[in-house]
């Protein structure tokens, strides 16, 4: 019984919206409607008026040639600029650090920007060498008479070999516990910050420099699935940086291959090309994204009215003499809009004149001044 209560609620609520919507586009029509009769009784009384005085009062407009020309949409969103290779650098060492670079300095990869105190391991290593040469020259005089006379035994060229070997061993183990004591650029860029100072004790774990490379600089954003279609590897992208009064070209690198399933999105990522290393990672943009561009009649957004009915129109100039004109009203099809201009499928053909600024005070076969 609760169940035919609640239908019956929800179909009259429903009832009752479409009626409270039928009356006020009623009521929008009729005042429309005397606004319009309203903006008539004053031109004609402003044209008597303008007889007996002898002035001109007509309403003064901005006129706008209609042109063919390249049109874009595009889908606006909110991202920042970022990269990849913007790391926290750690030893693998413990000790305290010596740096052989400084803050904004660039470096490449692979380069040695800083040591860590190794805790004797080169005086070690250097004993490590000395004891291996000793061991190199007693093997090699072993085996020389091994092989050639057969002096000794078997047992003490067998020795030999393995105390050289061993001391080799002992090398190489201590010269990567050294190189561990080097902190070395994972890729070519910029020292940003130096966290821990020359003479600080550091250890595995503990963060000491962030690098950051500005050359490989990305901008990614989360699209809704409904535009999957409209966007492809490729398409034109426009970047707008209000921090640096800038807007940059580029194209869409990567889209994702699937759709996230709580915000039903899926990402795009741009590159950017940072040849004076002004955009740094974290920079605030808006990207638009075209996915419609072609070249046709368009117009300046602020030209357009809609009348009660919800048609798109334009005052057309007419009857043009020197600076003066009759304003023709016009109802025109429109196609797709930007921020700035709305393409015109219907109702204006290249070369019209119409109003594009000033027509709120101005009605249909109105006189206008420009």
């Amino acid at each position: 019984m609760n169940k035919y209560i609640i239908a019956a609620f929800i179909s009259f609520f429903m009832l009752s919206c479409n009626d409270d919507l039928k009356e006020l586009k009623s009521e929008r029509a009729k005042l429309t409607k005397k606004i319009n009769k309203l903006h008539e009784e004053i031109e004609s009384i402003n044209t008597k008026i303008a007889k007996l005085e002898k002035t001109d009062i007509r309403e003064t407009i901005v006129p706008y040639t209609v042109v063919s020309q390249p049109f874009q949409h595009g889908i606006s969103i909110q991202s920042n600029v970022s990269t990849e290779q913007d790391v926290v650098l750690y030893p693998e060492y413990a000790g305290s650090i010596t740096w052989s670079v400084k803050e904004g300095q660039k470096v490449v990869k692979g380069q040695v920007i800083a040591n860590v105190n190794d805790g004797g391991m080169t005086s070690q290593l250097k004993q490590a060498q000395i004891q291996s040469d000793l061991a190199k020259t007693a093997f090699e005089r072993q085996s020389r008479l091994w092989n050639q006379d057969k002096i000794g035994s078997e047992i003490q060229y067998l020795q030999s070999k393995t105390a050289y070997e061993a001391s080799q061993k002992s090398i190489s183990a201590i010269q990567s516990q050294l190189s561990r004591t080097k902190v070395k650029a994972p890729f070519s860029g910029t020292i940003d910050n130096l966290i821990m100072q020359t003479g600080q004790a550091v250890a595995p774990g503990v963060p000491i420099a962030r690098l950051v490379s500005l050359g490989n600089l990305k901008v990614a954003a989360d699209v809704s699935e409904q535009y999957i279609s409209q966007i492809k590897v490729g398409t034109l992208v426009n970047i707008q940086m209000p921090a640096l009064n800038r807007t940059v070209q580029g194209r869409v690198s990567r889209l994702s291959n699937s759709i996230n399933p709580s915000n039903r999105t899926f990402s795009v990522e741009v590159p950017l090309t940072n040849t004076d290393n002004l955009i740094k990672p974290n920079m605030s943009v808006k990207m638009e994204i075209i996915d419609y561009q072609t070249t046709a009649i368009s117009i300046p957004n602020k030209a357009i009215g809609t009348n009660a009915k919800g048609e798109k129109f334009v005052y057309i100039l007419k009857k043009m003499n020197q600076n003066n004109a009759t304003a023709s009203k016009a109802v025109i099809t429109v196609g797709q809009s930007n921020s700035e201009f709305t393409e015109v499928l219907k109702g204006l053909n290249v070369g019209d004149k119409i109003i594009v600024e000033g027509s709120k005070s101005v009605v249909d076969n109105s006189n206008v001044k420009f």
